[in-house]
C-alpha cells in the first residue's frame, strides 16, 4: 500500500473528527469523507485487480472477506453507542435516537435522513 495515500487517508479521518467536535473552525472538514472515500475507492480497486477477479465467486469471496472485517466492529460501536444513549442521556434522546439507531442497525440511516428531508449541511447552524 502506498504510505502517502494512507497518510492521506489518516488526515481525511482527522479532519472529519475535528469537523464535528468544532464546525465553527474546520468548517470544510466534512470534505475529508469525500477524500477518504475516493482514496478507499482507489484502495478497493488496487486490491480487486491484484487480487485477479475472473469468477463470480471469486468477487463475493472477495466482498464477504471485506464484510467479515468490517461488520463486527461496526455493530459492536454502534451496540455500545445504543446502550450508552439509552442509560445516560435519559428518555428524551433515547425516543428522538431510537429510529436512526434501528437504521444504523439495518445500515440504511442515509435513506432514513433522506426520507425526513434533512440536509446534512444545515444541521449544524452557524452563528445563531
Amino acid at each position: 500500500m502506498r504510505q502517502d495515500l494512507q497518510c492521506l487517508r489518516g488526515l481525511a479521518i482527522i479532519f472529519v473528527f475535528l469537523y464535528h467536535l468544532y464546525p465553527a473552525i474546520f468548517v470544510n472538514g466534512f470534505l475529508g469523507v469525500d477524500v477518504f472515500f475516493v482514496l478507499s475507492g482507489y484502495f478497493m480497486a488496487k486490491n480487486l485487480t491484484k487480487n485477479k477477479i475472473e469468477k463470480f465467486t471469486d468477487l463475493t469471496t472477495f466482498y464477504y472477506k471485506r464484510f467479515k472485517r468490517i461488520l463486527p466492529l461496526y455493530y459492536l460501536i454502534t451496540l455500545i453507542s445504543l446502550i450508552l444513549v439509552h442509560y445516560y442521556l435519559g428518555r428524551f434522546w433515547w425516543d428522538i435516537n431510537r429510529r436512526y439507531s434501528l437504521a444504523s442497525l439495518l445500515l440504511s440511516t442515509n435513506h432514513l435522513l433522506i426520507i425526513d428531508s434533512r440536509d446534512y449541511f444545515n444541521q449544524v447552524r452557524l452563528g445563531d
